[in-house]
């Protein structure tokens, strides 16, 4: 039985470290996007977001968010994501 419990807290430990490098891998990308003064958000440089779904949606320079609308792009709420993930 202690070895099973042993062989148990080894998997979940393993488990921990995985889990936390996959969400320091999938950080949301802020430095990507600039606040405008009237409130909206441009996408100043190329990178990837991770969708809450696991999607990897690929964004670049040019990309523009209006303020108060949600813009879902290839099934993700950019805006949405970025209100969460950077303030």
């Amino acid at each position: 039985m202690g070895r099973i419990l042993a062989a148990v807290a080894g998997i979940l430990a393993v488990a921990c470290c995985l889990s936390d490098a996959f969400a320091q891998q999938a950080q949301f990308p802020c430095d990507a996007f600039r606040r405008n003064s009237d409130g909206s958000l441009s996408v100043v440089k190329d990178a990837t977001v991770q969708g809450p779904n696991g999607t990897s949606v690929p964004i670049g320079p040019g990309m523009s968010l209006p303020q108060g609308v949600n813009v879902d792009f290839m099934g993700v709420d950019l805006a949405a994501l970025h209100e969460k993930n950077c303030r």
